[in-house]
């Protein structure tokens, strides 16, 4: 958070030192939990090597991360007059029915 909180204009709390490790620590175990329950559920192996993988996510979740969070959340927290939350939970939604119609 002390990343975003700089990106969005609040230089006045310094980042702590610990701050990156700790993200990338967390990143990195929430991964592996999500793989893990992946396996649990049995979910079905994606086509493709990890290399085709990989740029799956560059070109395809990439996009889609910037149109939510970048178009759909900013015109809805300025439809709001500022409140973050709302557009938040725009996007947020918008990306759970995206994915239950299959990305239709």
């Amino acid at each position: 958070m002390p990343f975003l909180r700089r990106l969005d204009g609040d230089v006045k709390q310094p980042i702590p030192r610990g701050a990156f490790p700790i993200t990338l620590a967390l990143s990195v175990g929430l991964g592996i939990l999500g793989i893990a329950a992946l396996r649990l559920a049995h979910a079905p192996a994606l086509p493709g090597g990890a290399f085709v993988r990989a740029l799956s996510a560059v070109f395809a979740a990439g996009p889609l991360e910037i149109a939510l969070h970048l178009g759909l959340m900013s015109v809805v927290v300025w439809l709001a007059r500022g409140r973050r939350w709302v557009g938040i939970f725009a996007a947020a939604l918008a990306l759970v029915l995206f994915h239950l119609t299959g990305g239709a």
